[in-house]
């Protein structure tokens, strides 16, 4: 078995941090470690100051590799990895090298290895700056009619949807209602008008503003595509933006309005270079100066193709030099790769060039892909599962399965043969986007996929009724008739798939002859009844059969012995077969939405290798608090709206000590007034405990020690007294509850509520139990889904709030205008201290406008981060309205016009009759000295300092307005030292 390759970080974690040491030597230090599979290991940590370079490196590697004795310890693993960072030296800030050489090696333990992350970096865009700009400025220009169709054009893998996504996520667009559509190959208006009005929530659809991508448009018919841009038309008063992408001209001139087609360029060779720079992380090698000229002859073959270069690229990242040789003089580019003259040569070559390189182990799971139809959605969790019933992973003494699955996923991803979906994120935060995370496949990409499978797939919508030969994989279009009408053999056939099979009833000849089936897909068809012939198939490992009609599923289904993944979602179903504990290997059961379901057989507590179960919406079930006591694997378990469950948490919950993923949302378990039984569950990403109206009132005191907690959800436990005193270790927390009670508490004294502040997690909408909060603070006010969802606060309510602030996270995404959210966010009138920031609105509520007489108690007010303010509110009355100054007429004017320009005004300490003391302000060097130039009596009241992160504060730039001191009746000397702030 050949030594595989790690991370830094996976050395770290499977040492635990390098935490146990054996010994060490005059090279390295040796550690213990233990890898997720079990397996003992000895890590050798080489010392920096060794002077061993990478060639040297790599001979020890070999040598160590070619030992193969049952006697001599083996080579399991390395890792050799070069990063920068950053590091001061004599005051100089620099950047340096740092070099990580290790070995793994045979028979120690302790520390685990966690798995690869399957979220990639964002795809290198290399040369569109400038287009993009163009494009947007065109659209904006044409923002008066009402509907503006622009069809983006060029051959496959340019790319063209990595264009439109640019357009599509710049900030022009933040505030208009988003939709992308990946339009099939076979033209349906049904299907697009439903994946539109399903990214458009029903208070979103009269949004005077939207931008609609769709994607891959392949239909020319004039007909269809005039009944298409009818539909686009979402009303008079309100503009919509589409963008398609196409690979024909003549589609894109079909279907324009109000603005010519653009044909997107090629890319430069240099620009290519530059990508396949990037990706191959070439600034990182020692041989660069001697790679440089081959890469460009490289780049100089991807025919200035995105796609190409994307997948070259990624793929020389971990070759040799003369590897690099080797693929700049490979014939494949020399090649015609494919009979349709319609299909760019250099993107097949690139992508056939790059599959010839890739490992033995992920062949077949790159291939297997063709079984998804082109443009359809991937999930990553359906992929890996069928990856694994078909047996294309094997464990090795460093991975498990399930590492072994994201780590080709991300190679996948790295090469451009997977792309992430456009898909909208879920709400449900960071962990539930990625347990849902979807793929695609580039058209191409697909087409190579079919191009090596050849005769090894069928696909009756591209064959018709001509019957196949033999073959692994099947896509059928018709599941009521003989599996014998489209293939001559069944013998080899280990996947088949239905395809819009919805309008026939599934018949059991359908699948019977393939005995030898491990993978059944059934989700598009029409399942009146499970067919008994399904127990003939006993190397079927993966089966997924939705919205079986029928009350009952075979028994002959728990003699699957090999059944290790059942999906029955949505059926009619009212019993599961009692034997149903026979299927000792199952691993992933997924029976929700199965509301006629009373009760869990006795014998379901024998399903003791289950890791994933999802009950959720089985609003009758009964029986689970017995099983759980054995499902001690269980790492997935969603109980979601099961409100027939029982009555209180039950102690067997508490010993799934596994478990990441726990949805109790709705659920009869949390009619309890604690929730301590889920005190040993510190392994948990995802808890959910939201409920309408839940008694709970104590979370478990160890809760500090879920660690790697990253979503929790509390909306609706109104009678939650308090948060542990841990709760401030919950590192990991990315997106706490969108609704969340205040807790009582200690403040300065004992009769006031403390507001706890949770600066990185969502936003947070506190509402009182007994009294009302001294100190609120609203963060990440990005996330308000509408304006409905402002009102519900309530400010002008909470009576005792005397520090007040609302922050924005800085570029993210709105859903709402912050002007909209800002105007029901009037706060009480006896506020003391007022901080905003974040804010991107041009301009303010009438209540901010007038900020003096809402809250005359006002003592110390913050705004920071106003990028796009172009007027402030008036600190005063006298003001009239406006900031003034102290300075003359000219000067005077001069600073007032600069107030349409504001990033940053901080006032701060202002004294209790509203009279500022002092205020940081940013100005030219000859405004300051204007200022300072008649040296009065001191002001005793206060000072005014300048404030900035340039080297010379007078180098910053121009954009602040001198606010009015109402007391103040003389400018101040300048003070301090060139670099820091200066006091006048």
């Amino acid at each position: 078995m050949e030594p595989e390759e790690l991370t830094f970080q996976e050395i770290k974690e499977i040492t635990d941090g390098f935490a146990q040491e054996l010994g060490r030597g005059s090279f390295g230090v040796v550690y213990k470690g233990l890898t997720k599979t079990g397996k003992d290991v000895a890590v050798k940590l080489l010392l920096n100051h060794i002077n061993i370079d990478y060639k040297q490196f790599h001979n020890e590697f070999n040598s160590l590799a070619m030992l193969q004795h049952p006697n001599i310890v083996q080579l399991l693993g390395y890792c050799y990895e070069t990063k920068r960072k950053p590091m001061k030296y004599n005051g100089r800030q620099l950047i340096v090298e740092e070099t990580h050489r290790v070995l793994c090696l045979e028979y120690l333990h302790n520390g685990s290895l966690r798995k690869y992350l399957s979220d990639v970096a964002e795809d290198f865009i290399i040369g569109r700056t400038d287009e993009k700009k163009k494009i947007i400025d065109s659209l904006i220009e044409a923002m008066t009619e009402k509907i503006i169709i622009l069809p983006i054009y060029g051959i496959g893998g340019i790319g063209k949807t990595t264009f439109a996504r640019l357009i599509y996520n710049d900030a022009n667009f933040r505030f208009y209602s988003q939709v992308w559509v990946h339009v099939s190959p076979i033209f349906d208006l049904k299907k697009i008008g439903d994946s539109i009005i399903s990214q458009l929530p029903e208070k979103q659809r009269q949004t005077k503003k939207n931008l609609i991508v769709l994607d891959d448009l392949w239909e020319d018919n004039p007909f269809l595509l005039e009944d298409l841009k009818v539909m686009l038309n979402l009303g008079d008063s309100i503009n919509t933006i589409v963008l398609v992408t196409t690979c024909s001209e003549h589609v894109a001139e079909k279907i324009c309005t109000n603005i010519k087609p653009y044909k997107i360029k090629h890319l430069t060779n240099d620009m290519c270079w530059e990508i396949i720079k990037q990706r191959s992380a070439f600034e990182t090698r020692d041989d660069k100066k001697y790679l440089t000229s081959i890469g460009k002859d490289i780049a100089l073959k991807c025919g200035g193709v995105a796609l190409a270069a994307q997948s070259v690229g990624f793929m020389l990242r971990s070759m040799k030099s003369s590897q690099w040789m080797e693929v700049k003089n490979n014939n494949i580019w020399k090649e015609s790769i494919s009979d349709d003259a319609s299909l760019q040569n250099q993107v097949l070559a690139s992508l056939k060039l790059t599959y010839s390189y890739m490992d033995s182990c992920l062949k077949p799971c790159f291939t297997y892909c063709a079984m998804f139809p082109k443009g359809q959605k991937i999930h990553k969790d359906d992929l890996i599962q069928q990856w694994i019933s078909l047996g294309f992973i094997k464990p090795t003494e460093i991975h498990s399965i399930m590492e072994l699955c994201e780590k080709y996923v991300v190679q996948l991803l790295g090469l451009s043969f997977l792309q992430h979906s456009m898909s909208a994120p879920t709400y449900e935060g960071a962990y539930r986007e990625k347990q849902d995370t979807l793929f695609t496949m580039h058209d191409l990409v697909h087409d190579l996929a079919v191009l090596l499978l050849g005769d090894e797939i069928m696909d009756q919508r591209q064959q018709g009724n001509t019957l196949s030969s033999s073959c692994r994989y099947a896509l059928v279009t018709d599941s009521s008739k003989p599996l014998e009408l489209c293939l001559s053999s069944c013998a080899r056939l280990t996947a088949l798939r239905f395809i819009d099979c919805r309008r026939t009833e599934l018949c059991g000849s359908a699948f019977a002859p393939a005995n030898f089936l491990r993978v059944l897909d059934l989700r598009e068809c029409h399942i009146q009844k499970l067919p008994e012939s399904i127990g003939q198939l006993q190397q079927l490992s993966y089966l997924k059969a939705p919205e079986i009609q029928d009350q009952l599923i075979p028994d002959c289904i728990t003699q699957l012995s090999k059944l290790n993944y059942l999906y029955i979602s949505g059926s009619e179903i009212s019993a599961l077969p009692e034997s149903i504990g026979e299927m000792a290997g199952h691993v992933h059961l997924d029976i929700s939405f199965c509301s006629e379901i009373e009760q869990l057989p006795l014998s379901f507590r024998n399903l003791e290798n289950l890791v994933h179960l999802d009950l959720s919406h089985c609003s009758l079930i009964t029986g689970v608090s017995e099983s759980l006591g054995s499902l001690r694997r269980l790492q997935h378990l969603d109980l979601r709206w099961c409100t027939s469950i029982g009555e209180e948490l039950p102690g067997a919950l508490g010993s799934l000590t596994e478990l990441q993923y726990l949805n109790l949302s709705h659920c009869s378990y949390l009619d309890v007034p604690d929730a301590e039984v889920l005190g040993n569950l510190n392994k948990l990403k995802y808890l959910n405990l939201s409920s309408a109206a839940s008694p709970l009132r104590r979370l478990p005191e160890s809760l500090g020690s879920f660690t790697e907690l990253e979503y929790l959800n509390l909306s609706g436990c109104r009678q939650l007294e308090e948060l542990p005193a841990s709760f401030g270790k919950l590192c990991s927390l990315t997106k706490a509850t969108r609704e969340l009670q205040i807790l009582s508490g200690s403040h300065e004294q004992a009769h006031r509520t403390t507001l706890f502040k949770f600066i990185k997690f969502g936003v947070f909408l506190w509402k009182p139990v007994n009294e009302d909060p001294t100190v609120l603070e609203i963060s990440s006010l990005e996330n308000v889904k509408s304006v409905e969802e402002a009102k519900t606060v309530k400010l002008l309510e909470k009576r005792m709030i005397y520090d007040l602030k609302f922050e924005w996270t800085r570029d993210a995404k709105r859903f709402v205008e912050d002007i909209e959210v800002l105007t029901e966010l009037v706060p009480p009138c006896n506020v003391q201290s007022f901080f905003l920031q974040g804010y991107n609105s041009l301009t303010f509520p009438s209540w901010m406008m007038g900020i003096t007489s809402y809250l005359p108690q006002l003592s110390y007010v913050s705004l920071k981060e106003l990028p796009w303010c172009s007027a402030l509110p008036p600190l005063d009355e006298e003001s009239g309205g406006h900031l003034q100054t102290q300075s003359d007429k000219a000067v005077d004017q001069h600073l007032r016009e600069k107030i349409q320009r504001l990033t940053k005004l901080v006032i701060q300490h202002v004294i209790r009759d509203a009279k500022p003391s002092r205020m940081s302000m940013r100005c030219t060097e000859a405004e300051g000295r204007h200022l300072v130039k008649r040296k009065k009596a001191p002001y005793d009241a206060g000072h005014i300092t300048v404030e900035s992160s340039a080297t010379n504060p007078w180098e910053m730039q121009p954009a602040v307005a001198i606010a009015r001191l109402p007391e103040c009746e003389h400018a101040y000397n300048l003070v301090g030292e060139p670099g820091g702030v200066r006091t006048w």
